[in-house]
């Protein structure tokens, strides 16, 4: 997030990528770090906070230091509610997933229900090519709606849908940040 500019830029990293991750002892306490897939960060705390804190740290080692402030981490299933949320997102299909809907074809434009949406960014195994970076592929053109979608009720002063989607997310959200 550029203040100054006053843009948002989303980073989006392969879960795959090795890098050093914090590692805890039988206690709980910090031990140290070891090299790993960054998506295993998540997996270390004794809570949601923690585990947001742990993978903050490993994305900020990848990044070589540069400090992460913030985070916001959302459960999968609450995919549906969030959607739903915003409205229903419009994406353009980046494949062919006929897997999933016969109409999700390359550059078709659909705006997605609740399910559909879940469906689309969160599917690996059955999906596509069956990789990781084509569910990244769909994940991305998901949060491109998603940003356009925000950047417009923030431009037009809906500044209170923040503080209403952080309310409905409730226990699916796990944030540093404070509502308001």
């Amino acid at each position: 997030m550029d203040a100054n500019e006053k843009k948002v830029n989303m980073l989006h990293i392969n879960r795959d990528t090795m890098v050093d991750i914090v590692t805890l002892g039988i206690l709980g306490k910090k031990v140290g770090t070891r090299s790993s897939q960054i998506c295993l960060s998540h997996a270390y705390g004794a809570n949601q906070l923690e585990n947001g804190q742990n993978t903050v740290e490993s994305v900020a080692n990848l990044l070589e230091g540069i400090e992460l402030s913030q985070f916001y981490s959302m459960y999968m299933s609450a995919m549906p509610e969030l959607n739903d949320l915003l409205g229903g997102v419009t994406v353009i299909m980046p494949g062919d997933y006929p897997e999933l809907d016969p109409s999700y074809v390359k550059g078709a434009t659909i705006k997605m229900d609740g399910q559909q949406a879940y469906d689309f960014v969160h599917g690996r195994m059955d999906v596509g090519d069956k990789t990781n970076v084509d569910r990244m592929l769909r994940q991305r053109a998901y949060m491109d709606g998603v940003q356009e979608i925000l950047t417009r009720k923030l431009s037009s002063g809906d500044t209170d849908f923040i503080n209403q989607m952080y309310d409905k997310l409730g226990d699916s959200l796990t944030t540093n940040v404070t509502r308001g």
